[in-house]
């Protein structure tokens, strides 16, 4: 797993291997929100952000990272978002982990 990964000018905030064969390339945004006054973390995901992040994760498949082989074609990718609500005081939570982003 590797965190606030660069590439380019994107960022992805969580990349990881899902076990399994073939295993899967998950590339995770994840947003936050400490209350309602801004709207939910998902409703801060827009079209704009998916389309970043399907670019990171091709950039990140044709170029591999750190010894993970996610150049084969038989590497399984998905992008996820994970929203949490909750604040430093009681904590974060899992509000949704909506698994499989449909592309822009």
């Amino acid at each position: 797993m590797a965190q606030n990964v660069r590439i380019g000018p994107d960022e992805i905030d969580i990349v990881a291997l899902e076990p399994g064969e073939p295993p899967t390339l998950v590339i995770v945004e994840v947003r936050s929100r400490s209350g309602p006054a801004f709207g939910s973390a998902v409703e801060s995901v827009d079209g704009r952000k998916v389309a970043r992040l399907y670019r990171a994760a091709l950039a990140l498949r044709r170029a591999g990272l750190a010894g993970w082989s996610t150049r084969s074609t038989d590497c399984a990718w998905r992008v996820d978002l994970l929203a949490l609500t909750g604040d430093l005081v009681s904590g974060w939570r899992v509000e949704t982990h909506l698994r499989g982003l449909a592309p822009p």
